[in-house]
């Protein structure tokens, strides 16, 4: 891990206000196509993005998006021994049974195994290398209930979307020297991660029961992100391009932090539970009421053809004579 820079909460790149001027008005066909594309969206929804930071060879972040498994992990360790902590972490994570995560106490008892059998693995793949690696994950069911757990730094956020502005929810806490008031030891800084997995100082992993809404999101990123670019921004973010595929919305985040000044590796992961069916009322609504819109504009058409003579004019309102047809006026006498 490299040097951190922690922004203030309303730090924001060029390239951020760039990115959240407001979005432009859509025409109804441009509505209609991207209801279309929400139907066809899973009910589960996920895109994610990692760099190699400038300041290393590898990348030794990992990130796995596996339903029902969305976790990132950021390794490190001279060579690839990093890569390998934060890979076979996943690995192992991606291995827990359904039964290990229904409750936080099995959750947390399982991730403790975690520590001793990570380093069991990469004592096997990298003799006498040391490593270890941060992690953060949420295993999710399709209804939205789930648990989220983390060792380190590295964080989990809930995203709610609401008319006008979106609220956001950190879900995990930063197990840093300095947060859990501990004397880093020689070498390290006070906002180093205190607690990893694969060096005996995983301690009490925290882990928490999870209910993510219709239409709310997870973000979860290693601290070459976090640390760069504030929480108000990265929902700013996300909000300016709530219509984009998340797996550029997760780009872009990563690109801010590069922008922000962030030479350590960088991940991020999107996860969003759609509507069932995605927004497919609203969208058989609106174009119902186009095919009926169109139907009677040609039924209009039809009733106002001309006639022999080429008059267009409109038919006199029903239980009025016609003119044409009609006695003149009587003149009174």
């Amino acid at each position: 891990m490299t040097a951190r820079h922690t922004p203030s909460e309303d730090a924001v790149t060029p390239l951020v206000q760039h990115r959240i001027m407001p979005a432009p008005r859509r025409s109804m066909t441009g509505w209609l196509r991207h209801q279309w594309s929400l139907v066809r969206r899973p009910r589960i929804e996920s895109g994610w993005a990692s760099l190699c930071g400038a300041g290393h060879d590898r990348n030794q972040d990992a990130v796995l998006a596996a339903d029902p498994l969305f976790a990132v992990a950021d390794g490190v360790g001279g060579g690839s021994a990093g890569e390998l902590a934060s890979s076979q972490m996943l690995a192992w994570s991606r291995a827990i049974q359904p039964a290990d995560w229904r409750s936080p106490e099995a959750l947390a008892a399982k991730l403790r195994e975690a520590d001793a059998a990570l380093a069991n693995a990469l004592e096997r793949l990298s003799p006498g290398g040391r490593s270890a690696t941060t992690f953060a994950g949420a295993w999710l069911r399709r209804s939205g209930h789930g648990l989220v757990a983390h060792v380190g730094d590295s964080r989990v956020l809930q995203l709610h979307p609401r008319p006008g502005a979106w609220r956001v929810t950190r879900l995990t806490a930063d197990q840093t020297y300095a947060n859990l008031s501990e004397v880093p030891p020689e070498g390290s800084r006070p906002d180093d991660p205190a607690r990893m997995v694969g060096v005996g100082a995983i301690g009490e992993p925290p882990v928490k029961r999870l209910r993510l809404g219709e239409n709310d999101w997870l973000l979860l990123s290693s601290d070459g992100l976090h640390r760069f670019v504030s929480e108000s921004t990265l929902v700013a973010l996300c909000q300016r391009d709530a219509a984009t595929p998340l797996q550029e919305i997760a780009q872009q985040l990563a690109q801010a932090a590069v922008q922000a000044g962030s030479r350590d590796d960088i991940s991020v992961l999107l996860v969003r539970r759609n509507p069932l069916g995605g927004a497919r009322t609203p969208f058989w609504l609106a174009l119902a009421a186009s095919v009926i819109a169109a139907l009677a504009l040609l039924g209009s058409a039809h009733r106002w053809q001309p006639d022999a003579t080429g008059d267009m004019s409109a038919p006199p309102p029903a239980g009025m004579p016609s003119t044409a047809n009609s006695a003149a006026p009587l003149s009174p006498r």
